[in-house]
């Protein structure tokens, strides 16, 4: 998974209130009920995502200020605010005070059930669809996906699923049924556009411990190109005509 780059906010936070009712709002114990509060406050916060991590900083410095209904007769009931001595500094009717505060965030973030891989060729998403197949591994094989909602899938011999969930589960269902097996793939025709490539190939499975491939599967792979490299969008499987022989291999077309 590719780390990201660090990003740096800077900002500017600010509250208050002015007390319109101070005799219904007074604490019994006394305490102190400001006519008017006003707080401001800069921060920084910078948050950086490395492998698995997400860490966060917020430094801030900030400045309150009150004006005062009354002053409590008695300082040392007043638990809910700073040091009392400040309530009697200078005019007695309020004060100001600056403060700083930080905080640090870290935690390991959940991977995504579908973790997104850059492949710079169709080829490497190929190779990584059918290496997502051979361990039976959803997560790998949908990182192979476009995120697009128009994909679909064929398998041999069953009806089309159309769309990212039904792809999904489709292979899910595959996997959790399929034993031991291995793929050998042969290139047997190529389509290639500057941002779409179309491979159509043969596909050989090796099922659990035998030593010779099954007929071939005959498939066609559509490949697109997207922001974060090559993705698969059309996955297209049929068995060839029983005493069919597979056609030879032709050579590729370019189309722009």
């Amino acid at each position: 998974m590719k780390s990201a780059q660090p990003r740096l906010v800077l900002g500017l936070e600010g509250m208050g209130f002015n007390d319109t009712d101070p005799a219904s709002t007074t604490d019994e114990r006394g305490c102190y009920n400001p006519e008017r509060y006003r707080e401001l406050k800069y921060f920084a916060h910078t948050e950086h995502k490395p492998d698995g991590w997400l860490l966060e900083a917020r430094p801030a410095w900030g400045k309150l200020w009150e004006t005062s209904w009354f002053v409590p007769s008695d300082e040392s009931d007043c638990t809910h605010g700073s040091d009392s001595s400040v309530f009697l500094q200078g005019t007695g009717s309020g004060y100001t005070r600056n403060y700083p505060g930080a905080s640090l965030i870290w935690f390991n973030r959940v991977p995504s059930t579908c973790p997104k891989h850059e492949f710079p060729t169709p080829e490497a998403a190929e190779a990584t669809f059918y290496a997502a197949s051979e361990a039976r591994s959803l997560d790998a094989m949908m990182a192979v996906w476009s995120n697009d909602d128009s994909i679909a899938c064929v398998h041999p011999l069953a009806a089309p699923l159309n769309g990212h969930a039904a792809v999904a589960a489709g292979w899910r269902s595959m996997f959790e049924a399929a034993g031991q097996f291995r793929v050998q793939v042969e290139l047997a025709h190529e389509i290639r556009e500057a941002d779409q490539i179309i491979r159509i190939v043969r596909e050989y499975l090796i099922i659990g411990q035998e030593t010779e491939p099954r007929p071939p599967i005959l498939a066609t792979n559509v490949f697109r190109k997207e922001t974060d490299g090559w993705r698969m969008v059309l996955h297209h499987a049929s068995p060839l005509h029983v005493g069919g022989t597979p056609p030879a291999r032709t050579p590729p077309i370019v189309l722009h």
